[in-house]
């Protein structure tokens, strides 16, 4: 049986709703998010960024030579990111000595395993990161101001071509390696429901 990253979405609809709609994106949409609120998610999401970018690393080394290039500009893009942040620290009262809370934490540790894993399982464990977060900034976008900037770093043309070409290796993979099929979908489930998760560590709960 063939498995897509079309596939795993609509197969895991409700973990894909839970993931990329939350009250926080609500809000951010609606300009009524709190600062401090947006300022407690960053300080995790840079901690996050920080752990992201080291398995990138790790899912190079088992990459095919066909795709040192856009691992490689994950890599990039992770790194200016984690600068991004930092820029806009005071700013936005963003402390970049925290340490992580456990659902963070949890998340971070999990990567390593995520990067680990056979190729397969790998890249679509990462793709399903990013297209969670695209699709997630894309449902805030085109709201008031006060966050656009924010919304923007991830709501993209840029990002959503990464995204899409990151898709596509893994419809290539996963096309190549049914073995690989259900440690595949549970990496995407495992990652959804980190991300549920993570939108609550801005304290709206």
């Amino acid at each position: 049986m063939s498995l897509t990253t079309a596939a795993l979405i609509e197969r895991n609809a409700e973990l894909w709703d839970a993931a990329t709609r939350h009250e926080f994106l609500d809000r951010v949409r609606d300009g009524t998010l709190p600062v401090a609120a947006l300022s407690r998610w960053m300080e995790q999401d840079y901690l996050f960024v920080a752990g992201l970018t080291r398995a990138w690393g790790r899912l190079l080394v088992g990459a095919p030579q066909a795709d040192f290039r856009l691992i490689a500009s994950g890599i990039d893009a992770f790194t200016d990111e984690l600068v991004w942040f930092e820029d806009r620290a005071a700013s936005l009262a963003v402390g970049l000595d925290r340490e992580p809370l456990p659902e963070a934490s949890a998340y971070i540790g999990d990567l390593a395993d995520f990067a680990t894993s056979p190729y397969p399982v790998a890249v679509t464990g990462m793709w399903a990161i990013e297209v969670a977060y695209l699709d997630a900034w894309q449902g805030a976008s085109g709201g008031d101001e006060r966050f656009s900037e924010v919304v923007g770093h991830w709501a993209n043309e840029e990002f959503a071509a990464f995204v899409a070409e990151l898709a596509a290796v893994v419809d290539r993979e996963l096309a190549a390696s049914s073995e690989h099929h259900r440690a595949a979908e549970d990496a995407f489930a495992a990652v959804l429901s980190h991300e549920a998760l993570f939108w609550g560590l801005a304290g709206l709960d």
